[in-house]
């Protein structure tokens, strides 16, 4: 397997900008190279992503003009991205890993949408870029999502943790990599911090409730939760996977937007602890430990519920050395190594393929 010096970019559901991470690795072992770097999105593209928020998805893909001109401005964002970390390293970058900004995911219809050009961001870096690493699943009867799990895996590995073990990742929505002897799965869970940011936006414009502090001064509905939990979602097993905006009804409930504010962000908050809580029974085995990872470790509404209800210890990644704030980037360099050396980045109990899966295309600078 070719070890190989590989930049991780990724851009999250929150859409507020770009983690670069820099590792060295073939895929089955890494190296991180050196401490991640956050690039916001230009002006141009957070006005870009404002308007794209205005449409409704059918509508945007029909946009054809929109469409592009969005996939071209966050591109050179992340052209820019890369240079600054290229500013810190003087050694030859093998390849980019470019999961480009996820604004539509729907397992149902087959479709996961990530906006970006690869192409374009291989001939203004000069680099090789990996990109596409969801087609390739759906095409051949997987949900696309989620590709985390793999790479928690090996940070399992990495730090020696004891089995059995899960990864929770609370980003837009919530998803659980669970490792035991003898089993490995991933899936999405249900909401994560995705509902509760719109909440906040709308009704103060802040980005996220800091802290869960909001939500911990309300007091969450139970009827509302009650109503959410009877989803068809979370009657169906794993693998299963969720956008963001899967569960957006709850804003057209009149009780619910009866609410305080408080109330309402306790309501959301309480919503996506219960929907973890589920998802907890359907793993083989109970863990010795869970780690929190995503934003959603920031939020200690979440982490202090979790402790509370679960049976077992939970942590959050930087009580093991690894920095929460990049994982997704230093996953993106993974999986773009694996992809390189033709390893499988989707599994039959990750995304539901029928069988392990490469993923992801190359892309070589035309210039």
């Amino acid at each position: 397997m070719k070890n190989l010096f590989v930049i991780g970019l990724m851009s999250g559901t929150s859409m507020d900008g770009i983690d670069v991470s820099l590792l060295q690795t073939n895929g089955i072992k890494s190296k991180i190279i050196l401490p991640g770097v956050t690039c916001p999105y230009s002006q141009k593209t957070e006005k870009l992503i404002i308007n794209l928020n205005n449409y409704p998805i059918e509508e945007l893909i029909k946009n054809q003009l929109l469409y592009k001109e969005l996939s071209i401005s966050i591109t050179i964002d992340h052209a820019e991205a890369v240079s600054k970390i290229l500013s810190k390293f003087s050694g030859k970058i093998n390849l980019i890993g470019f999961h480009g900004q996820t604004i539509y995911h729907n397992a149902q219809k087959k479709i996961s949408l990530q906006i970006g050009e690869p192409q374009l961001l291989s001939n203004l870096t000069e680099i090789r870029v990996v990109s596409n690493f969801r087609e390739n699943d759906i095409q051949n009867g997987g949900e696309g999502a989620p590709l985390a799990p793999i790479y928690h895996k090996h940070l399992v590995e990495r730090h020696n943790l004891d089995f059995p073990i899960c990864f929770l990742n609370i980003g837009g929505v919530s998803n659980i990599s669970y490792c035991d002897k003898n089993n490995f799965l991933g899936f999405d869970t249900g909401p994560g911090n995705g509902l509760i940011d719109i909440l906040i936006k709308k009704s103060i414009n802040k980005p996220f409730d800091f802290q869960g502090l909001l939500a911990k001064s309300g007091t969450p509905n139970k009827n509302l939760i009650k109503l959410v939990l009877k989803d068809s979602f979370f009657e169906k097993l794993p693998p299963k996977s969720l956008d963001k905006l899967y569960f957006e009804k709850i804003f057209s409930n009149e009780e619910f937007n009866s609410l305080t504010l408080p109330d309402a962000a306790a309501t959301l908050s309480q919503l996506t602890i219960e929907s973890v809580l589920v998802s907890l029974k359907l793993l083989p085995k109970k863990p010795k430990l869970m780690v929190m990872c995503g934003g959603g470790r920031k939020n200690w509404f979440f982490v202090d519920r979790l402790k509370k209800f679960c049976p077992f210890k939970i942590i959050t990644t930087e009580e093991i050395d690894i920095d929460g704030d990049f994982l997704e980037s230093e996953l993106i360099s993974f999986i773009s190594a694996r992809s390189f050396n033709k390893l499988p980045i989707t599994f039959p109990n990750t995304t539901g393929v029928n069988r392990p899966l490469i993923g992801g295309k190359v892309y070589k600078p035309l210039i």
